[in-house]
């Protein structure tokens, strides 16, 4: 109930969102500003291509299980977003590299660029969850 205004909040941002990812971003944001044990906002921005569905399928299947998932498509890209509970800056290096490492060994893609796949990420608190979510998509539809 205290983070449902905090919740209407993201929805209002991004109105896209859905509620179960809307609600667990507050809960991480809630959790960093109080006892400060990071979380993580993830994404993998999938070029349009011809293994873009096989990647994001791959993606969602490789996730631990705390992770909340949001595939979205914006400007022909696809999106797989990823909240990462009590998953640091450190732990983001590792889940890169064993992302790497699978669209190597699924695919034989060389490195994230062969794949079409930018990576981008933020850590949960560095902003209000409204504008974290809305820049980090803005950043994702746009290559920055």
């Amino acid at each position: 109930v205290g983070n449902a205004q905090s919740i209407r909040s993201v929805l209002a941002a991004v109105p896209e969102c859905p509620i179960e990812f809307a609600t667990e971003l507050v809960r991480l944001h809630r959790i960093q500003q109080d006892v400060g044990i990071h979380s993580m906002l993830a994404a993998l921005v999938i070029a349009p291509g011809p293994h873009q569905g096989e990647i994001a399928i791959e993606v969602r299947r490789q996730s631990r299980k705390f992770d909340q998932i949001w595939d979205v498509s914006l400007g022909g890209r696809r999106i797989v977003v990823t909240l990462m509970p009590l998953h640091g800056e450190s732990a983001m290096a590792g889940y890169l590299q064993r992302t790497e490492s699978w669209l190597h060994d699924s695919f034989g893609f060389s490195d994230f660029h062969s794949a079409g796949v930018t990576p981008a990420s933020i850590l949960i608190g560095a902003a209000e969850p409204p504008a974290l979510l809305r820049s980090m998509l803005a950043r994702c539809e746009h290559g920055h």
